[in-house]
């Protein structure tokens, strides 16, 4: 299961997380279309970096969702991951990474094509907008350049699949390409962390 990852490093003093208001979320507007945008102002069902704990399992609660451990059964009281999951514990492919009870990471999951019905319904990646949709949906490496550039490519493939940085816009996109398939399958995960400033 491939992940689209939010993730926040510590954060610079003159940066921080954009006021809730001021986010872009994703499953309802296309980030591309916001001239110069980085990771700070974004938001997947209202989640954002920066959120507490306590706020993000009592807007989980509001969306009908809780945190649930990623390893251990349960709650996810405490543990460093946490899925967002329904009563019935179909998670929707969307997991936060907490350190000093605050989200340092958002993941949005790409569902494999093979995974249940059930589960496939419930993902959010079949809910972002515009060309965010079509990054994680309809990837390809033309695509990726057209929207992000070049990037800083490491531990390429010739299929097409590696890790491709963009620190002054705060992405990281990791594509995994599948050996043993003839036709072009990634797995995408897309990281989204604080840009780094021009020095």
């Amino acid at each position: 299961m491939a992940r689209i990852l939010v993730a926040a490093l510590p954060a610079l003093p003159s940066q921080g997380v954009a006021k809730a208001a001021d986010l872009i979320q994703l499953t309802k507007a296309d980030p591309f279309e916001v001239p110069g945008w980085t990771s700070a102002q974004l938001s997947v069902l209202g989640f954002h970096l920066g959120m507490t704990r306590q706020a993000a399992a009592a807007h989980a609660h509001s969306l009908g969702l809780a945190l649930r451990a990623e390893i251990l059964p349960g709650d996810c009281p405490t543990q460093a991951w946490c899925d967002l999951c329904d009563t019935h514990d179909i998670c929707n492919g969307v997991a936060l990474q907490f350190s000093d009870e605050k989200v340092i990471t958002l993941q949005i999951m790409e569902v494999p094509k093979d995974a249940d019905p059930a589960v496939r319904e419930k993902a959010v990646q079949w809910n972002l907008k515009g060309n965010m949709y079509s990054l994680l949906n309809r990837y390809s490496s033309q695509l990726r350049v057209k929207l992000l550039g070049p990037g800083v490519a490491r531990d390429t493939d010739l299929r097409g699949g590696g890790f491709f940085s963009y620190p002054t816009r705060g992405v990281v996109l990791r594509v995994n390409s599948n050996p043993y398939t003839l036709q072009r399958d990634f797995d995408i995960t897309l990281e989204l962390m604080p840009p780094v400033a021009h020095q």
